[in-house]
């Protein structure tokens, strides 16, 4: 292998490391409280839409989106551990959303 030193650290040893723990925790819970918010008020932009409000439910709706975006972008900016938690935390919030939805229904 031409180019390669015998000593060289693999990339993959430094992916993860006790110093990302905190932050990675506060990621996983900001994930939750995001997609508890991003979840609900898909629910309540539906709502809108069937009641016939368009502009509020396409104000909710961007709103919604845009939060969402920003919140990802700005994890996928720092490192990729808090991004995965991030998204843990979304996945967990929607199942806890939905769960809780098909009971009202």
């Amino acid at each position: 292998m031409v180019g390669l030193e015998m000593d060289a650290p693999l990339a993959v040893t430094n992916f993860v490391s006790l110093a990302m723990l905190p932050g990675a925790l506060l990621s996983f819970a900001a994930g939750l409280l995001l997609g508890g918010f991003h979840f609900t008020s898909l629910a309540w932009t539906t709502q809108l839409y069937a009641n016939g409000r368009i502009r509020k439910a396409i104000a909710l709706h961007a709103t919604r989106l845009a939060i969402m975006a920003a919140f990802l972008f700005g994890l996928a900016r720092m490192e990729a551990a808090y991004l995965i938690a991030g998204a843990l935390g979304l996945l967990i919030s929607r199942a806890i959303i939905v769960r809780r939805w098909k009971r009202k229904i």
